[in-house]
């Protein structure tokens, strides 16, 4: 079969606006997509910045909606995937279609699951407990290692000191924690008793200190009021449940409050891939709470 022509595709979408073609760089990548990895399943790209790879990720996913695909480009903001959008303004034949929170527009989403368009969001528009976008046949990512914190949130449970619930099970699941290795963990007490200053170095559990009372945690989130006040909660836990004894298990204070300027809230952090068994550890910034979380590393047993 003839390899696909991605400079002849770009003269179709947007005849005579490039008028140099495609650059060097961008034609070496596409050319040899279009020669070797067409079937490839996973595929990573890196070129400098500014060297065009959105109009590559926009090529692609052209070819791929003529190969009967649907196609969902992700960023790291909503800021860069409207600049995806307008990117893709002179690209007469591609029509793409940006998605945000609260943004669904039904006759767009269809045409993206029906593949007679591209679908532009964020990895959080994607990447979330109750997802509005159907998954695509491609996923083109720009800044990859961006996915990591919304993924993880799909799998990490978090336990703060607050109404609903959350007080209770974060001393029951402290106390559950002192009973069985107090000696291990010296601040634990103080932090389950709120009395831990806020500079206080968080507690790793080890998994086998963990993995000793993991019945009994479990009981104990499943009846929490905690679980039955918070849909994302429960979402989580369903996929945490059935594999708590290899999760990794953080107990600490958040950092202190900036004294410049208000709390700023914001999405928890993922400092690495989880390695294997491990889980993330993970917390929320916060001015007031301290939280106990328990990720798991999906795809582990």
């Amino acid at each position: 079969m003839t390899p696909h022509d991605f400079t002849a595709a770009l003269e179709r979408l947007a005849p005579g606006i490039y008028r140099d073609g495609l650059r060097p760089a961008q034609r070496h990548v596409l050319d040899t997509f279009a020669a070797e990895h067409s079937g490839t399943a996973d595929l990573a790209i890196g070129l400098p910045t500014g060297e065009g790879k959105t109009l590559i990720g926009l090529l692609l996913a052209d070819w791929a909606l003529d190969q009967g695909m649907s196609v969902a480009y992700l960023t790291g903001t909503k800021q860069l995937a409207e600049q995806v959008q307008r990117q893709a303004a002179p690209l007469a034949d591609l029509p793409v279609h940006l998605f945000y929170g609260g943004h669904y527009p039904g006759a767009e989403l269809l045409a993206c699951n029906e593949a007679r368009a591209v679908a532009v969001m964020n990895y959080w528009v994607y990447f979330n407990s109750n997802p509005k976008v159907a998954p695509a046949d491609l996923l083109i990512l720009d800044d990859a290692h961006l996915a990591e914190q919304p993924l993880s949130d799909l799998f990490t449970l978090r336990v703060t000191r607050s109404a609903g619930g959350g007080l209770e099970l974060y001393e029951n699941l402290c106390d559950l924690v002192l009973q069985s290795a107090s000696a291990v963990y010296p601040t634990l007490k103080a932090m389950r008793d709120g009395s831990a200053p806020r500079s206080s170095p968080p507690e790793l559990v080890a998994f086998h200190d963990w993995a000793a009372i993991a019945g009994s945690a479990a009981e104990l989130i499943s009846r929490s009021g905690y679980l039955q006040n918070s849909t994302d909660a429960r979402i989580v836990w369903t996929q945490l449940e059935p594999h708590l004894t290899r999760c990794g298990i953080l107990i600490g204070p958040a950092r202190p409050r900036s004294r410049s300027g208000p709390t700023i809230r914001r999405r928890s952090t993922c400092p690495g891939t989880p390695a294997p068994g491990s889980g993330s550890i993970c917390r929320r910034p916060s001015a007031s709470r301290v939280t106990f979380s328990a990720a798991w590393a999906p795809g582990r047993s």
